[in-house]
């Protein structure tokens, strides 16, 4: 599992073989601002409409949890 790029303007790339996982997205204060289901395989994932901060990006699976700081600019 690899979660790219950890500073980004709008783009996070999700690369595991997983055939099913859920992203959540917080803020610093702990507030769940997205979250995505029924997500497999390779994607990538919008968070443009998101304001420029510190974010924890936390991927749930099937034996998969990960969960890395990116800069959204």
């Amino acid at each position: 599992l690899t979660i790219t790029p950890r500073n980004t303007d709008g783009r996070i790339d999700i690369n595991t073989n997983d055939l099913s996982y859920e992203v959540h997205i917080y803020n610093t204060s702990g507030q769940e601002v997205r979250h995505f289901s029924a997500l497999s395989g390779t994607q990538s994932i919008n968070i443009e409409s998101l304001l420029p901060g510190l974010y924890y990006v936390k991927v749930n699976g099937m034996g998969i949890q990960e969960i890395v700081k990116i800069v959204k600019y």
